[in-house]
């Protein structure tokens, strides 16, 4: 079962356009902006999904986090709709985002239009006072690879370099596409400490619960078509990943993105620099 507020993670099969993979998973613009559309350059041109098959030479170990009680909340998909309109320049139909409100949906014919009034003002003014957060969540169920004895590791063999995790809002679909996620398809551990993991994996079938929180960086002006949909992208990078069991708010492994990481030894480097 899903979390509540899941998104949801498709592989794109240029072949099988109907076909949908994993299910219920999860610096300068314009640079950035072409690294997304190459990661989907090539699906038009792809026949197959080819997995990761060995762990990477350098193996990326947990951070101090691992067993506390302690897991984020999953963005919604209107924050995440949100971050999209306000990165890319394109405002939605505030009209549209009014409409698709609870209280729209449930107002009577005699009030639809007053209320449909104040839905519309309260969401122009959300655009006005928004700030981009620094970090949004995705949360996911992954398939996770056999605990590795050689390599002391698993494998996140849903993830591969065409995952994409899907939200829809106010008649629209999103994307969030995160460049880099390959780098964080291996999960090194030692023997001794991936033991609840290895439970967790064993008890649902080889699947396990991760969140990922990333730094919103792009919203793409133009959709794009994947699986026969237009969707609208948003890209960005990794700030952390966890592990969590079933039904748990446990971290069973956690490690910080390559950038988050980085922004803490700069800031530890220029705090010992003050002393």
């Amino acid at each position: 079962m899903p979390w509540k507020g899941e998104s949801r993670v498709w592989r794109y099969h240029a072949v099988r356009q109907d076909e949908k993979g994993t299910e219920d998973v999860t610096a300068n613009a314009k640079t950035y902006s072409s690294t997304v559309r190459k990661c989907f350059a090539g699906f038009a041109a792809a026949a197959f999904m080819v997995l990761l098959a060995a762990a990477p030479a350098a193996a990326q170990w947990a951070s101090g986090t691992t067993g506390m009680e302690y897991r984020p909340r999953l963005s919604t998909a209107e924050e995440i709709a949100m971050a999209q309109h306000v990165l890319s320049g394109v405002a939605p139909s505030a009209d549209d985002w009014a409409r698709s409100t609870k209280e729209y949906q449930e107002a009577n014919e005699f009030d639809r239009q007053t209320v449909m009034d104040e839905k519309r003002r309260e969401y122009i003014e959300k655009f006005k006072l928004y700030v981009r957060p620094e970090v949004l969540v995705v949360g996911a169920r992954v398939q996770l690879s056999p605990y590795s004895d050689v390599n002391k590791g698993f494998i996140i063999e849903s993830f591969t370099d065409q995952t994409f995790f899907a939200y829809s809002f106010a008649g629209q679909n999103y994307a969030v596409v995160i460049p880099k996620l390959m780098d964080y398809q291996w999960i090194g551990i030692e023997k001794e400490f991936a033991k609840p993991i290895i439970a967790a994996r064993t008890a649902h079938s080889k699947y396990i619960n991760v969140v990922i929180e990333f730094e919103p960086k792009f919203g793409d002006k133009n959709p794009i078509e994947l699986q026969g949909k237009q969707y609208r992208l948003l890209a960005g990078e990794v700030a952390s990943i966890s592990l969590y069991g079933y039904g748990s708010d446990r971290v069973l492994w956690s490690r910080n993105g390559i950038g988050r990481g980085e922004k803490n030894r700069n800031s530890l480097i220029n705090l010992q620099g003050k002393n």
